[in-house]
């Protein structure tokens, strides 16, 4: 049961991410992540004093901002 319980929590890191492991994701700097949001742009989750992004709202931020 314990490997299960592992499997799920690795799966869960590859969706949140702390500001430093998005904005490389994003190759943004973390002040820009930052304004994106304090602005609104990024919705943003606080777990304890770490705030963290879903992955999938990264991605949506780069396909609403795609230069086409």
């Amino acid at each position: 049961m314990r490997s299960k319980q592992y499997g799920v929590v690795k799966e869960l890191e590859k969706t949140w991410l702390n500001i430093r492991e998005a904005s490389a994701y994003l190759g943004l700097s973390s002040w820009t992540l930052r304004r994106y949001k304090d602005s609104g742009m990024l919705p943003f989750y606080k777990v304890g004093g770490t705030i963290l992004f879903a992955k999938h709202d990264l991605d949506r931020l780069v396909e609403r901002n795609k230069v086409v």
